[in-house]
């Protein structure tokens, strides 16, 4: 039971005080074109045609 108290107290503590992630756009519009570019081109996928990066509309 202690031990129960005592995780969810720091998980209530973690998420309480920890700052969200902020991505920066332009560093992921960097790693994409060094590492994904060249498969999923327009969003489409060169390996699986039916799997892209296109959202649903």
């Amino acid at each position: 039971m202690l031990k129960q108290f005592i995780l969810g107290l720091m998980a209530l503590v973690t998420f309480t005080f920890a700052s969200p992630a902020l991505a920066d756009a332009a560093v992921g519009a960097q790693v994409f074109s060094a590492n994904c570019a060249a498969c999923h081109i327009g969003g489409g996928n060169a390996v699986n045609a039916a799997k892209t990066l296109k959202k649903l509309t």
